[in-house]
């Protein structure tokens, strides 16, 4: 395949990543409807203005767009009361029978399809929701998921329980509040379940027993965040990033970060949370909308059955976008439209329309990217078919107008900051992951699992290395940055983008990253032209000159049986090879320990032995080392384990 056609499908799948949707379909009409003459006039245009007005009026392609957009309507998964109750039945059915598994499952089903009270008032007085909350409940007070229980009989409570179940509700969340070690709590519960009518078939005596029994301190039942700290406090030049790092300008790199100290294996440098992100599509089903914990039990979105949330705090906190996207969910679904695509539309739904209208101006000027016309195109129509759903969903209010035939002066001007986002999300975007392991698997081996994506414009200035000096993983959606060999001051720190040498070609690497992100690497292992981790062995070792500052370098032979001490051809400094040799296996004995304590799950101390082999390596090993880049492999494990982590 050719340069110009790879460059092209990389950009395409930024856009539609689906092939089965219909914006493709709409895209390749466009274009050819619109012909070669138009095409090349529109790669002439000079700002983003002229391309949302010219596919959108120009009569080539007028009809076409706007007979499209025309179409753009709500679909979304609806609510369903008697589905609901089915199977809420058929999970109370499970339950008798203590086939917990099963029905929680079938609890999930009926409370995602539930609606609000007083939706549909044919079905249980309008109450189903309250109760599919109820039932599954009950399930997961079985199963010991006090907090996931509790939360259920709040929310059965807050969404109109019938009268005849509150008592018994309130006596459960008091034993939910004991079993979670929140004494006080707990008795406010069971005093408002005492002063309830109806209440004698509750026995309190084994309540005052297991209170008098359970001793110790009130929780408050909340924690921290569990994010790590910054390594010498944060940078008040650029704000996320250590105080440690600094930024920098040269005409071939552009903006980079620089360490402007030594920093140590395991240093955190970055802890951003994402200026917006988005859950991919496909984990709907699995993970909460907002902040993308995987879910046991989701509490539901009110409008649609598409999506769902870890805690009533997410959903409340994803109404600032949701509630523009929720219609549209299924629209956006068969669309095809990429996770990139979805990004650009959060960004602005997450924010109100006065909140952009101050940045106009800036979106006058022309941008910096230069791409192909067609994929100018290509996007100018994403744009307006995002534009489109926002319309449609009310976000412009008043400002907005009222029929497909007119756009208005704002409606224009976030349609070219739609077109903006997607010339930035396609180059700047993280793909954020958990990492997953099986319960009976204790060799250590993990997998990633990519399930949404986030902007991260402090972490954005970092520049690529197909051999990074750091690594990255995700705590919800803040994205973490640890050192993982020692860094000194005045040299650049790096993340990859995703090709890295020990898994990629050099050829692999350069065509990837061209076609991706329209630059050539001269990183050392692309200059260097390094083998992959598969065509290394534990005997290809590279010696270093014990010069400081020196980068004289001594290739080890395989066959050490007759080793001579090497002159250094930059330095002229005389090393002795056998003390070399000797420490290097020393260090090699620490490397192996560690991955012993990989195995026994010894996570903490399995860190802190290949930090300290990283570290001990450095000023004597040059890369590429396999023993080296798999400590830091396993670094990104241990690490990486402390956050997004799910144990199948």
């Amino acid at each position: 395949m050719d340069e110009a056609r790879y460059a092209w499908l990389c950009s395409s799948v930024t856009l539609q990543s689906d092939k089965r949707g219909f914006f493709i379909q709409l895209a390749e009409s466009v274009l050819e409807s619109a012909g070669a003459d138009w095409l090349s006039k529109f790669g002439g245009l000079k700002n983003d203005k002229q391309r949302v007005i010219a596919c959108y009026n120009d009569r080539e392609v007028r009809e076409l767009v706007r007979g499209t957009l025309a179409n753009v309507q709500k679909i979304f998964r609806s609510k369903n009361a008697s589905f609901a109750k089915t199977k809420r039945e058929e999970a109370d059915h499970f339950y008798s029978k203590h086939k917990l598994d099963k029905a929680l499952q079938l609890a999930n089903q009926s409370v995602v399809r539930a609606p609000l009270p007083g939706v549909d008032p044919k079905v249980e007085d309008g109450l189903t929701l309250s109760l599919c909350l109820r039932s599954r409940a009950m399930i997961l007070f079985e199963t010991k998921d006090f907090e996931l229980a509790l939360s259920d009989f709040q929310l059965s409570l807050k969404y109109k329980l019938p009268e005849k179940y509150k008592a018994d509700a309130y006596q459960m969340m008091g034993e939910c509040y004991l079993q979670l070690g929140m004494k006080d709590k707990a008795k406010v519960s069971i005093g408002v379940a005492k002063n309830m009518a109806t209440i004698k078939k509750f026995s309190f005596t084994n309540f005052r027993k297991e209170m008098n029994r359970t001793k110790g301190s009130e929780k408050s039942g909340t924690g921290t965040d569990g994010l790590p700290t910054l390594y010498d406090g944060e940078s008040k030049a650029v704000p996320c990033l250590s105080s440690n790092l600094s930024m920098k300008r040269s005409d071939i790199a552009g903006r980079y970060i620089v360490a402007n100290a030594n920093l140590p294996v395991g240093a955190v440098v970055s802890v951003e949370p994402a200026y917006s992100s988005v859950l991919r599509m496909e984990k709907h089903g699995s993970h909460c909308l907002h902040c993308f914990k995987r879910l046991k039990c989701g509490v539901p979105c009110p409008t649609c059955s598409g999506v769902a949330f870890c805690s009533s705090a997410c959903q409340t906190k994803s109404l600032t976008y949701h509630v523009w996207e929720c219609p549209f969910m299924e629209l956006m679904i068969g669309s095809g439209m990429s996770v990139v695509s979805h990004l650009s539309l959060r960004m602005v739904t997450q924010s109100k329309l006065q909140y952009f209208e101050t940045f106009i101006s800036g979106l006058k000027k022309p941008g910096t990217d230069h791409p192909e016309p067609k994929d100018f195109l290509f996007r100018t129509l994403m744009a307006l078919l995002l534009l489109q759903i926002l319309r449609n969903s009310g976000y412009f209010g008043e400002k907005g107008s009222s029929g497909i035939d007119d756009l208005t002066e704002i409606e224009i001007w976030i349609g070219c900051l739609l077109l903006r986002h997607l010339q930035v999300t396609q180059y700047n975007a993280h793909e954020i992951y958990e990492t997953l392991a099986k319960q009976t698997d204790n060799t250590g081996n993990t997998k990633t699992n990519y399930m949404a994506v986030g902007l991260y414009p402090a972490s954005a200035l970092l520049n690529h290395d197909c051999t990074p000096t750091l690594a990255r993983y995700f705590i919800g959606d803040t994205m973490v940055l640890r050192v993982e060999r020692p860094l000194f001051t005045g040299e650049e720190v790096s993340e990859n983008y995703g090709p890295v040498f020990t898994m990629k070609t050099l050829d692999d690497r350069q065509k990837s990253l061209m076609a991706r992100y329209k630059f050539r690497c001269i990183c050392e292992a692309c200059r260097g032209k390094w083998p992959m981790l598969s065509q290394l062995t534990e005997a290809n070792v590279t010696l270093k000159c014990r010069k400081r500052g020196c980068k004289g370098t001594y290739n080890l032979p395989i066959d050490q049986n007759k080793l001579e001490n090497w002159h250094c051809s930059k330095c002229s400094l005389e090393n002795r090879v056998e003390d070399q040799v000797a420490l290097y296996k020393s260090y090699t004995s620490d490397y192996e320990r560690g991955c012993s304590l990989l195995v026994q799950q010894e996570i903490n101390e399995c860190v802190n032995v290949m930090s300290e082999f990283i570290t001990n390596c450095n000023p004597l090993i040059s890369q590429p080392n396999r023993n080296v880049c798999l400590a830091m492999e396993v670094l990104r494990a241990c690490w990486s384990s402390h956050a997004n982590f799910y144990i199948l």
